[in-house]
């Protein structure tokens, strides 16, 4: 297999931080070769396999499984942003990626601008084996791993548990987040609708008459709530369960608590935006811009 050179910038930072670097020399033959003074062995350089990558905090985790055999000194990973769609691939081309480090291990955790980009966004990590004289890395295979970038919630999902077209009883928030979330003293205990505004306010306490203006939570605005002269309703939560390594809350709607008028709900677009919720790994503050913000046509 041919395996391209590593050069400039990226082999000089590389070779300061590579822990046993080889004394060989190599070729370009279909094999790299490694050789001395008094014998020459070919030898292949095969890519790692089963790269992964997670968001710490505002920093990503990527790990991957030793190449097979290991015949160069360690790895080398780059790295590309490439936008807020989680359905957008890695790209497929070398060229593509920026060096971030080598190391000799089959773990990194990645601290520069890169995992530290926009948050909401998204980077693909590229895993190759390298040997450190003269600079070869493998190339039988490309693996890549993609992780989102920051903290922030991914989607949000309303379910009907009871009746059609209404807030009541069974119905489900579900929300979902890039990363383990911070639920160290977080309560969830009522939702409240408040009508005129089209605010669902997820972990408020009971008003008087009117919904609180604050949420554990957070909000979703947009519904398309109604019922009769306009009338707030809040519901007690019978359960608020975090699955999926605290990744994703699940709260189900229990009896109406104030507002004894029915709250209807019709088709739109409802928008949900956080606390201020941290996350469990670096207690990154969750990101609250415009990309960071799931939308849901689903309706209970």
């Amino acid at each position: 297999m041919i395996v391209p050179r590593v050069r400039g910038a990226a082999l000089g930072l590389l070779a300061l931080g590579m822990l046993g670097a080889g004394t060989g020399r190599a070729t370009a033959d279909v094999n790299a070769s490694t050789s001395n003074a008094s014998t020459f062995s070919a030898t292949a350089l095969y890519s790692p396999t089963a790269p992964a990558a997670a968001p710490l905090g505002h920093t990503a985790s990527v790990t991957w499984t030793a190449s097979s055999p290991q015949n160069g000194n360690g790895y080398i990973v780059s790295g590309a942003n490439i936008g807020s769609s989680s359905g957008t691939a890695c790209p497929a081309a070398a060229a593509s990626y920026a060096f971030v480090a080598g190391t000799a291990a089959t773990s990194l955790t990645d601290s520069t601008s890169l995992a530290g980009g926009t948050d909401g966004t998204y980077v693909c990590y590229l895993l190759r084996t390298w040997v450190a004289d003269p600079g070869w890395t493998s190339a039988d295979a490309l693996p890549t791993a993609k992780t989102a970038i920051g903290f922030f919630a991914t989607s949000v999902t309303l379910a009907n548990g009871g009746t059609g077209g209404r807030l009541d009883t069974g119905d489900t928030i579900v929300i979902t987040f890039d990363q383990a979330v911070n639920t160290s003293g977080l309560t969830v205990s009522q939702v409240c609708a408040a009508v005129a505004s089209k605010t669902v306010y997820v972990g408020a306490g009971t008003g008087v008459a009117t919904c609180p203006t604050t949420a554990t939570v957070g909000t979703l605005t947009g519904i398309q709530l109604s019922s009769t002269l306009s009338v707030d309703g809040a519901f007690a939560v019978t359960s608020a369960v975090w699955t999926n390594s605290s990744r994703t809350l699940t709260v189900t709607l229990g009896a109406q608590n104030m507002g004894a008028l029915a709250i209807s709900v019709a088709a739109g677009t409802t928008t949900y935006t956080p606390a201020a919720l941290t996350s469990s790994s670096g207690a990154a503050a969750i990101c609250t811009t415009a990309i960071c913000k799931p939308t849901t046509t689903t309706v209970p």
